[in-house]
């Protein structure tokens, strides 16, 4: 795909994103990893995972233990969103509740607050490759087996998100799952 045909997605993106609603936030304790964004000079936002328990619950890792006989589903928003409203969090409490699976959350929300939508855009492999990374840690601990027992599902611009990061994964991934991707 040529530059050209890249910035055209990316400005029908915005033009219909702006039609759209947001999600209000919330606050909610969390662990905290530091992301380097290329060649840029606005502070870096967090990445965040929150862990759900059966009890829908979000817990800090300290307190969680993914358990290894249980695919691994991680749970992504999109823009201008948080995981703990609106899809995304419908989403989570069923998978919970309807599944014998482990819920992670991905929190990008100050990445996805802070700027522009075409500065998100841009920034997306720098997140991406925060969460490939966050991925082989859990496998490099034995903690995931197999990529082969992880699902991904990206909302939006997180359906975008997770795109990338099965491509660093070279399809790996047993599911990559986006909804309401806008072309």
């Amino acid at each position: 795909m040529n530059q050209l045909t890249t910035y055209g997605l990316i400005a029908l993106q915005f033009l219909f994103y702006r039609l759209t609603i947001a999600a209000p936030n919330s606050t909610v304790v969390a662990i905290n990893t530091t992301v380097a964004a290329p060649n840029t000079t606005i502070d870096v936002p967090r990445v965040q995972y929150y862990f759900f328990d059966d009890n829908y619950h979000l817990m800090d890792e300290s307190n969680t233990t993914i358990s290894g006989n249980k695919t691994l589903i991680v749970l992504v928003h999109g823009f201008r969103s948080s995981p703990w409203t609106g899809v995304v969090a419908d989403l989570g409490k069923s998978l919970v509740q309807w599944t014998n699976s482990n819920v992670v959350l991905v929190n990008w929300s100050k990445w996805t607050q802070k700027m522009d939508y075409t500065d998100v855009v841009v920034r997306l492999p720098t997140v991406a490759t925060h969460l490939v990374d966050w991925l082989n840690g859990l496998h490099d601990r034995g903690i995931i087996q197999s990529f082969d027992d992880v699902t991904m599902i990206g909302h939006s611009l997180g359906a975008h998100l997770i795109g990338y990061a099965g491509h660093r994964l070279n399809g790996t991934i047993k599911r990559i799952i986006g909804t309401y991707i806008i072309f």
